[in-house]
C-alpha cells in the first residue's frame, strides 16, 4: 500500500515480537504496530511556504507482569535492538511498584465491522497547492485579506495483536485544514476542518467564512462584565466538548478528576443537549474499529436529552464497576472516539433574533480549569466575536473572557443548530462534530492583564 515500506513485514515482525515476549512469563501483552505516511502543506501571508512529506513504521509494546506496566515504541526494528528492548523491559518491570488498579485486557478472538478509507490521501500534496489557493482567494474575494494555516493528510496502515487472542488489521486516513484570516489589527477570522475523506473538504466555504469573519469584526470594542447570552459557534465549542467527553471516562471519576462523578442517571444539562460517541462513523477524524484492547467499537450516548447514560470503559474499569466494556480503551484510561452534539432545528440567524443581550463568540483558545471537580474553567474568545442587542449585530467586541462549568454549559444549553461542522484543531486534539448552539446567562468577564 505505501511506497517504499512492506506492511507484511512489519505484521511479520510484530507476530514475531509476541512469540518473544511470551517466552518471558508476562502476564498480558498488547501490540500496536503500522506504517504511516504523513504529508503537510504550511502557507502564510497568502504564500505556501513549506510542505513535508514523511514516513516511518513501530511497534508499539505494552506489557503487564505481576501487575507492573511497562510501555514503550520501537522505531528501529532491527531484530537486534528489538530483542534488547524486549530485555530491558523486563529487567525495567523488576524496579516498578504494582498497578493494583489494573485488571487485564479483554479475551478475544473478535469480528470486526471494516471501515473505509480515502485512496485519494495516498498522493494528497499533489491537490495541496489547488486546495490552499481555492481557499485563499475565496478569503480575499471582499477585500484583501491575509490568510495562513495548514493543510494536513495522513495515511496509515495499522496492525494490533494480544496475548489474549485479539488481532485485527485496519487502514485509516485523515485530512486536516486550517485557514486564518487577518483583515485589520483586532479583526481576524478562523475556521478548520478535520475528517477521514477529502471529499468532504469545501476548502472554498471556510476560507469564504474565515474572511467575512475578519472584515466584519473590524474596530472591535469592548464590553461590560456581566451575564450574557452566547451563541457558540462550532469550533469554540467543541474545545468545551472534548472536555466533557474526557471527564466522563470512568477513569477519571475515579481519580476524582471529573464532574459527572455520582451524576450517572442524573440530569447534567438541559433536554436539548445530547452528546452521543461514534467511532463508526465513516468520514470523522478519530473513528476506529476497535479499541487498544482490540475490543469492537460501538456507537453509545454518553448524555441524552441532559441526562448523563453511560461512563466510558476499558476492561480494567469495568470489572471495578460490575458492568462491560464500552469498547472506549486507552490500556490504562479510557477514552472517546468521535464526540457529536446531535444537531437540533435551528440556523444562526434564527438564534441572533432571540437574543436581547449576547455575544456570537465564533472560536476560543486557552480553556483553563479551575477546579476538576466542579468542572469551573474560563476560556478566552479570540477572532471574531460580536455584541447582539435585540435581535441585531451591533458592533464586535473584544477582550473578553468567558467563565463557567461544563454542568452549566450543558444545563444552559436552549437551542441547538441543525449545521453541524468536524472539527479537530489545536486547541481539540480529537474529534467533536458538533452545531452552533445558544447559551443562555453565560457570565463574561475582562482578562487581567
Amino acid at each position: 500500500m505505501m511506497k517504499d515500506i512492506d506492511f507484511q513485514y512489519v505484521i511479520h515482525l510484530t507476530e514475531k515480537v509476541m512469540k518473544q515476549i511470551k517466552q518471558k512469563n508476562v502476564d498480558d501483552v498488547v501490540l500496536h504496530s503500522g506504517i504511516e505516511r504523513n504529508h503537510q502543506t504550511k502557507f502564510a501571508n497568502n504564500k505556501i511556504v513549506k510542505t513535508d512529506v514523511s514516513s516511518g513504521y513501530y511497534i508499539s509494546i505494552f506489557c503487564s507482569i505481576n501487575k507492573r506496566i511497562v510501555e514503550t515504541t520501537i522505531k528501529d526494528l532491527k531484530e537486534e535492538n528489538i530483542e534488547k528492548t524486549i530485555n530491558d523491559i523486563i529487567r525495567y518491570s523488576q524496579h516498578l511498584p504494582e498497578n493494583k488498579n489494573f485488571e487485564g485486557i479483554a479475551n478475544g478472538p473478535f469480528r470486526y465491522k471494516k471501515l473505509k478509507y480515502d485512496k485519494k490521501l495516498i498522493d494528497a500534496e499533489e491537490k495541496a497547492g489547488e486546495i490552499i489557493e481555492e481557499s485563499i482567494n475565496s478569503a480575499c474575494e471582499k477585500k484583501e485579506t491575509r490568510n495562513s494555516g495548514v493543510f494536513e493528510t495522513s495515511l496509515s496502515e495499522n496492525y494490533l495483536l494480544t496475548s489474549n487472542n485479539a488481532e485485527a488489521e485496519s487502514i485509516d486516513t485523515n485530512v486536516y485544514f486550517s485557514i486564518r484570516s487577518i483583515y485589520e489589527k483586532d479583526s481576524s477570522g478562523h475556521k478548520v476542518y478535520g475528517a477521514r475523506f477529502l471529499k468532504g473538504l469545501d476548502a472554498e466555504e471556510l476560507g469564504r467564512k474565515a474572511g467575512e469573519f475578519a472584515i466584519d469584526s473590524k474596530d472591535p470594542r469592548e464590553i461590560e462584565n456581566g451575564e450574557y447570552d452566547i451563541i457558540m459557534e462550532p469550533l469554540p465549542l467543541a474545545i468545551i466538548i472534548e472536555s466533557i467527553g474526557h471527564a466522563s471516562s470512568a477513569f477519571e471519576v475515579e481519580t476524582g478528576e471529573s464532574f459527572l462523578r455520582g451524576k450517572l442517571g442524573k440530569r447534567v444539562g438541559s433536554e436539548e443537549f445530547t452528546l452521543i460517541d461514534d467511532p463508526m462513523l465513516e468520514d470523522a477524524y478519530d473513528s476506529s474499529e476497535c479499541d487498544a484492547e482490540g475490543v469492537p467499537t460501538k456507537t453509545k450516548e454518553i448524555i441524552s436529552k441532559g441526562v448523563l447514560k453511560t461512563y466510558l470503559h476499558n476492561t480494567s474499569t469495568a470489572k471495578r464497576w460490575n458492568t462491560v466494556t464500552t469498547g472506549n480503551a486507552g490500556l490504562i484510561s479510557p477514552h472517546p472516539w468521535n464526540l457529536v452534539v446531535k444537531k437540533g432545528k435551528y440556523k444562526t440567524e434564527k438564534m441572533i433574533k432571540e437574543i436581547k443581550r449576547g455575544i456570537w463568540v465564533t472560536n476560543a483558545w486557552y480553556m483553563r480549569f479551575h477546579n476538576t471537580l466542579t468542572g469551573e474553567f474560563s476560556i478566552i474568545p479570540r477572532d471574531a466575536a460580536f455584541y447582539i442587542e435585540d435581535g441585531e449585530i451591533k458592533y464586535s467586541v473584544k477582550n473578553i473572557r468567558i467563565n463557567s462549568t461544563l454542568e452549566e454549559i450543558m444545563k444552559n444549553t436552549a437551542m441547538v443548530g441543525k449545521d453541524q461542522e468536524k472539527i479537530h484543531s489545536w486547541e481539540v486534539e480529537g474529534s467533536v462534530i458538533t452545531p452552533s448552539v445558544l447559551l443562555k446567562n453565560i457570565k463574561i468577564t475582562r482578562p487581567v492583564g
